[in-house]
């Protein structure tokens, strides 16, 4: 059998969905995929649709880290994903070139499914990120054969195979991420200020409601920490309880890998993990609040998983990794910290403060 379309995103298909499908397949065992960068919402949408996770699929990634574009968490989940491990292609060079800049660029877009009997190659112009894999602009080419027996099909096994050929010799000669992970975090910091946009970027900040410019949403995007004074926290939980909802500017959603778009009032973002003092909460929340505030439901203060209060404390909130997913590691810092933060922040355009005199800002 010899199949071939093509995934025009949107509307004709999605790249996502033909993963998760590919997935399922239990005559797939491997994945050998090459990505020129990866982000946090390329692997929110993995984790979503267990594409790339199954138990029977070894997974390899190339991915770039040419210009500081892929995002240390997100490359960190990967490389924590079962069965899977992350590479760099040029990687020692490249975390030694200033701003990552690469002397020639590492540019793939393709996803090769290999078993026994069954070929498959996605392969066009989606890298590992939201837009990439669902909702963006991109055009895809899909070849598939399985139990080759014409001349067609034989041919198009034979072309898989060179394909493969192909992705083993980059492999082999390409940089662990965990040989390199602290030099290119150093270096995806030292970026910030200047962060090389993605197809996650595509945003018009004057349509938003939101007092952030376009500028600053790239580098909410980009930041690894957020920090934010929580203020006179909301008695959510009851009378006498101490609250757990931090209220955040509109669209500071886009450093927790939810799109910069207008959304109705109350309306339900996304899941995410916090871990704090090595515990997870995996069902926190945020959301879009009536009251034109984004509003992140943390763990319950006084419980083995959050603090005593977060009353007048400043959180900050870094990105990492746990078994395949980006997870948000949360610390309360001394007021004493503040002027630290506030300096991290300002060198890199970061600093930001709400309405009500709270400041927050990231690095």
């Amino acid at each position: 059998m010899l199949r071939t379309e093509t995934i025009g995103q949107p509307g004709q298909g999605s790249v996502i969905e033909l993963l998760a499908d590919a997935t399922r397949q239990r005559d797939y065992r491997h994945l050998r995929a090459a990505v020129a960068y990866a982000t946090q919402s390329g692997i929110q949408l993995l984790e979503r649709s267990e594409a790339c996770r199954g138990s029977h699929l070894k997974a390899q990634w190339l991915v770039a880290l040419d210009w500081c574009r892929s995002e240390p968490a997100a490359l960190g989940a990967l490389d924590s994903m079962p069965r899977s491990s992350v590479r760099i292609p040029f990687g020692a060079q490249i975390v030694n070139s200033p701003r990552c800049a690469p002397q020639i660029p590492f540019h793939p877009k393709g996803f090769l499914f290999l078993g026994p009997t069954a070929r498959l190659l996605v392969s066009g112009s989606a890298n590992l990120s939201r837009n990439g894999l669902s909702i963006g602009h991109e055009l895809d080419t899909v070849i598939e054969v399985r139990d080759a027996k014409t001349s067609a099909e034989r041919h198009a096994w034979k072309a898989l195979g060179d394909t493969n050929k192909w992705f083993r010799h980059l492999w082999q000669d390409a940089t662990r991420y965990s040989q390199i992970e602290d030099r290119y975090q150093s270096a995806h910091s030292d970026s910030i200020g200047q962060p090389t946009p993605t197809s996650d970027d595509a945003t018009n900040a004057v349509e938003l409601r939101t007092r952030f410019r376009a500028e600053d949403l790239l580098r909410l995007r980009s930041a690894q920490h957020l920090w934010i004074e929580a203020g006179n926290v909301t008695r959510n939980r009851g009378k006498g309880l101490p609250g757990n909802q931090i209220m955040m500017r509109a669209m500071t959603r886009v450093f927790f890998g939810v799109e910069a778009k207008n959304v109705p009032p109350d309306t339900h973002l996304r899941e995410l993990a916090i871990r704090h003092k090595g515990h997870i909460s995996w069902d926190r929340t945020l959301r879009y609040s009536n009251n034109s505030m984004d509003v992140l439901t943390v763990p319950v203060p006084g419980s083995s998983t959050g603090p005593p209060s977060y009353d007048n404390q400043v959180l900050v909130f870094s990105k990492a990794s746990h078994d395949g997913a980006v997870v948000y590691e949360l610390i309360v810092v001394p007021t004493a910290n503040r002027a630290h933060l506030r300096r991290r922040s300002k060198r890199v355009g970061g600093h930001f403060t709400m309405s009500g005199g709270r400041q927050f800002g990231i690095y």
